[in-house]
């Protein structure tokens, strides 16, 4: 349906409001998940010069050591 939003919307938008000054890397729980804060943009301006959003990585127990080599 128009306008609502996915669970990955949601859990992106309450990370947002409640860990504002997270940093590159930082790993918070939410609903017994743990996310990463990796800042690589997932949505631009239609001219591409501007980031809209930043993108909060889940991330299971096992992948974290993963997900190191990777960035």
């Amino acid at each position: 349906m128009v306008g609502e939003l996915t669970e990955v919307e949601l859990a992106s938008s309450a990370l947002d409001i409640a860990h504002t000054r997270a940093r590159n890397h930082t790993v918070v729980e939410y609903k017994g998940n743990q996310y990463k804060r990796l800042f690589l943009p997932i949505k631009l301006s239609k001219s591409g010069k501007i980031i809209r959003q930043w993108v909060w990585l889940l991330q299971k127990p096992n992948e974290v050591a993963e997900l190191a080599n990777l960035v």
